[in-house]
């Protein structure tokens, strides 16, 4: 009995490490864990790349001039806020909404009609400051989520969008003659109006967060959208406009 002692610890011994050993696989093999609910705030640049031009007829002197208005937007600061709910496995499904407030100077090139002579135009030129574009996006997007660890976790998503924008531009110019010879004269001043309305688009991005303690983390990502209105002053011809961008940002996330 005594000597069958050994064999007993030997083989209790072989039961216990194989019980570790497996309890180790089974852990090493569960899926990280996933929030069910994933909050974002962000703040970051907006790359619009978007150059435009409109061209309005006015009356001086009795006669029919043109204005020409060139606009060009490149960057903006961004804000962004949304949610995304874990639906299934590695899916889940989202709503995110931006903002971009931006005024910009556009410049203007005119044709304006002599005081005395017919079909004999002088060209001006000036500026146009402060005119503001307010462009809102609605972001759906299906998400693929893939944690990385329980902490970490990337995103993958892509969807519809729907833009709201207001855009000032300038609907008529104030002219002034230079000297008495009226030979030159010059842009003044001018006037602008708002124009607003809504164009479909899409998006789509990817995006890494990180939480710091159960509850609170950082995260960094990129988001591409892009939608394309027409828009005009006063029924005149319309003027295409691109909306969206590409948008770098980062902020605060919250797990629910």
């Amino acid at each position: 009995m005594a000597a069958s002692r050994p064999h007993i610890v030997r083989l209790a011994g072989i039961l216990v490490a194989s019980g570790v050993l497996l309890a180790g696989s089974r852990a090493a093999a569960q899926e990280p864990s996933q929030p069910g609910r994933l909050g974002s705030v962000n703040v970051g640049l907006q790359l619009i790349s978007d150059a435009f031009m409109n061209s309005s007829p006015y009356t001086v002197h009795g006669e029919i001039g043109k204005f020409e208005v060139h606009y060009d937007f490149t960057k903006a600061l961004a804000v962004d806020a949304g949610m995304a709910y874990h639906v299934a496995k590695r899916f889940a499904i989202g709503f995110t909404v931006s903002y971009v407030d931006k005024a910009t100077t556009a410049e203007i090139d005119a044709t304006v009609p002599h005081p005395f002579f017919f079909a004999f135009p002088r060209p001006a030129t000036g500026s146009a400051r402060g005119l503001r574009r307010r462009e809102m996006g609605l972001h759906l997007q299906p998400q693929y989520w893939h944690p990385l660890s329980d902490r970490l976790l990337l995103r993958v998503y892509g969807g519809p969008t729907l833009f709201l924008l207001r855009q000032a531009l300038v609907s008529d110019i104030v002219t002034e003659e230079l000297g008495q010879t009226f030979h030159q004269v010059r842009i003044a001043n001018h006037r602008s109006r708002g124009t607003s309305g809504a164009a479909p688009g899409l998006n789509g991005g990817v995006e890494g967060s990180y939480l710091v303690t159960d509850r609170l983390g950082i995260g960094f990502g990129f988001r591409w959208s892009r939608g394309t209105k027409a828009i005009d002053v006063d029924g005149r011809v319309p003027t295409p406009v691109e909306l969206g961008g590409l948008h770098f940002g980062g902020g605060l996330r919250v797990a629910l």
